[in-house]
């Protein structure tokens, strides 16, 4: 396939949703999987494999301030008479000039690592990173050549 730089995605139209909800003040959104690996003496070598033995999903959403209702969700992980708050989410990496291609991810078991309940500068936009970590995921599409 030919480089054509109006294929090339801008994150003007990305979108991501929890539970079904979009959450439309979303500024910015990372996944990473991180492959964890072991090292393997090879006998009769100087040299060291690897050997993947599990992963780690983690990742991070910033989102600008217009509702608490997310990190509120979020902190009932400190009222010992409820569960903590797991959720799904669907990442969309969407761009009209790519025609119908999107990428989309669904993460499964999203905990929540940290919340902000008050950050701001004077002068500036609020916004809220809220980073995460996962157990599973699956591509529900993807991007084609």
């Amino acid at each position: 396939m030919a480089f054509s730089a109006e294929k090339v995605m801008s994150g003007t139209h990305c979108k991501i949703f929890y539970d079904g909800k979009w959450i439309a003040n979303a500024s910015a959104a990372e996944l990473q999987l991180d492959i964890e690996k072991v090292d393997v003496k090879i006998a009769g070598s100087r040299a060291t494999g690897t050997k993947v033995v599990g992963y780690k999903g983690t990742g991070s959403i910033t989102t600008y301030k217009m509702t608490s209702a997310l990190i509120e969700a979020i902190s009932s992980v400190v009222d010992d008479s409820k569960k903590p708050f797991i959720c799904e989410m669907q990442f969309v990496v969407a761009d009209p000039d790519s025609g119908d291609q999107e990428l989309r991810i669904r993460v499964k078991d999203v905990s929540f690592d940290r919340v902000d309940l008050v950050r701001y500068s004077i002068g500036e936009l609020i916004t809220e990173e809220l980073p995460f970590t996962f157990t599973t995921f699956e591509f529900m599409s993807t991007i084609s050549e």
